[in-house]
Formats: structure tokens, C-alpha cells, sequence
């Protein structure tokens, strides 16, 4: 069903021809792998609000557990291992997001911070993942800190005895949810 979605959209196949072509990958395997990081609602035209503010969501929490996870890349890269497929498709997919979603969602969603774009134009061009896995750890702490000023003392409270993980997700929904 997600191939027959994205069959007609342009910007996805651009993006992956342009990702695969950039990383000297099979662009074949690639779009195999973008399925479990963009769900099909964010391929099509669709009508239904509450429907495409979910897909958002799912999407924005996949592309940074992938993102997170350099070593995905990094360490099986040269073997093309279905882990760095995975993670290609995880940049694909930030990019496909950033350019179809980026003006309906907060301007301050973490995931499209200045850091995260320099260094994945970084991994573009020496095709090392890990300066994502800096920036993106940073700009978390950074989000995280400010949805913490930003709650009532008992808000806080819970949040903070979350585990870092779940308080990482908690910022991504807050900051990156659409209005």
C-alpha cells in the first residue's frame, strides 16, 4: 500500500534518488526501508486533521530513534547492511518531512533545528553519522530544558521522573506537533 502511495509523489522519489545517489546506494533498497518511518497518510492528500497530525507525530519519533542510532550507519556502511539502508531512508525521510511538513509544524520542532540540518549536510558530504547523533542529543537536552521551564512545578515533577527516553518523546510531541 505505501509503494502505491508514494508511487506518484514526486518530492519522495527526487529525495530518494538524491539520498541513494549521494550515498552510492540502491535506491531499490532504500524506498524498502521508508515505509516504517513515513506512514502513507503523509504521502497522500488527506482530508482528515487528526489523521495527519498522528502520521506526524509516529514519523517525527521513528526518523530520530533512527537518526539517534549512528552506529547504524557508521559501523555497516561500507557493507550496506540493511541497518545503513535504514538509516539512509531515515535521512530520506527527515528531508522528505522538512519538505512537506516543515511550514504546518512548529517553527521550533527540534527535529528541524539549525544544528540537525548542518550536520546532516555534514553527513552528506563525508557520509559519517555520528555528528547527527551529537547534534541531535544536544538540541534534545536543549528542547527538553525548555519544555521543563516551561510546565508547572507538579507537571514537572512527572516529567522529570520519567525515564530520559520517554522525556525526549514528550519534548518531541510537544514542540513538533502540529497547532
Amino acid at each position: 500500500m505505501w509503494l502505491e502511495a508514494v508511487r506518484d509523489n514526486v518530492v519522495v522519489w527526487r529525495i530518494v534518488n538524491g539520498v541513494a545517489a549521494m550515498l552510492e546506494l540502491d535506491r531499490g533498497e532504500l524506498i524498502k526501508y521508508m515505509p516504517k518511518l513515513l506512514p502513507d497518510n503523509l504521502l497522500l492528500d488527506t482530508r482528515h486533521r487528526r489523521d495527519l497530525d498522528l502520521a506526524i507525530k509516529d514519523a517525527v519519533e521513528s526518523i530520530v530513534n533512527t537518526l539517534i542510532d549512528h552506529e547504524a550507519w557508521d559501523a555497516y556502511s561500507a557493507s550496506r547492511a540493511p541497518s545503513a539502508y535504514r538509516y539512509a531512508a531515515a535521512v530520506a525521510s527527515w528531508l522528505y518531512l522538512l519538505a512537506s511538513y516543515a511550514g504546518i509544524m512548529p517553527s521550533d520542532c527540534p527535529l528541524f533545528d539549525m544544528r540537525i540540518k548542518a550536520a546532516i549536510t555534514e553527513f552528506f558530504a563525508t557520509k559519517v553519522a555520528y555528528p547527527i547523533h551529537e547534534a541531535l542529543r544536544n538540541v534534545l537536552v536543549d528542547a527538553t530544558e525548555r519544555l521543563l521551564r516551561s510546565l508547572s512545578p507538579e507537571r514537572r515533577e512527572v516529567i522529570l521522573k520519567m525515564p530520559r527516553e520517554r522525556r525526549a518523546e514528550e519534548t518531541l510531541l510537544r514542540f513538533c506537533s502540529p497547532p
